[in-house]
């Protein structure tokens, strides 16, 4: 498990004007992270402060979109990909990851926490739960007790593999799984 000191960089915010605001405020979601060096995966997202399951770590803003998947795009339906915005897009993958994706209503995902998350801690998520095929790197280094040794997609993985995130795997991937 990779960590820093929270206070070796200042906390990296979502945009006040795309992100979308939290229900009960009118405040824009600032992600509760920082971005630093992940060893041997370059750079990496953290944790500024304590987390707890369910919590909205980052939301995920479109930059824009494209019918072609690129090593930087995250794919959000069977034919469209878009590019994030920062942080989501210095997220790591990881076969066991400390986040899931859920779709949010501006076009991207938003990254919530599966279990607590301590300060200084990776945020990471596993492409596999966007991605029908990745094609930005195939060999994997999370270094989880669980990792799978590559990243090759949905299409790849075992239906009980993708069961076991819940409803942290994007929808079009659900169905294309399930039809195929």
């Amino acid at each position: 498990m990779s960590t820093i000191e929270a206070a070796e960089a200042p906390p990296v915010t979502v945009s006040a004007v795309a992100a979308e605001p939290r229900i009960g405020t009118t405040q824009p979601h600032r992600a509760p992270v920082v971005v630093s060096e992940a060893a041997g995966k370059g750079r990496g997202v953290f944790s500024a402060r304590k987390l707890a399951e369910g919590d909205v770590v980052i939301v995920g803003t479109p930059l824009f979109e494209s019918p072609q998947r690129t090593w930087q795009s995250v794919q959000t339906d069977i034919d469209n990909h878009v590019r994030m915005d920062e942080p989501f897009e210095l997220v790591n993958h990881s076969c066991d990851p400390t986040c899931g994706v859920r779709p949010n209503r501006i076009g991207g995902y938003d990254l919530i926490a599966r279990r607590p998350i301590a300060v200084g801690e990776e945020i990471t998520f596993d492409y596999c739960t966007t991605e029908w095929e990745c094609i930005g790197f195939r060999d994997c280094h999370c270094g989880s007790d669980h990792c799978r040794g590559i990243v090759g997609g949905a299409k790849y993985l075992a239906l009980e593999v993708l069961d076991a995130y819940g409803s942290f795997v994007a929808p079009h991937l659900v169905i294309r799984k399930t039809t195929t």
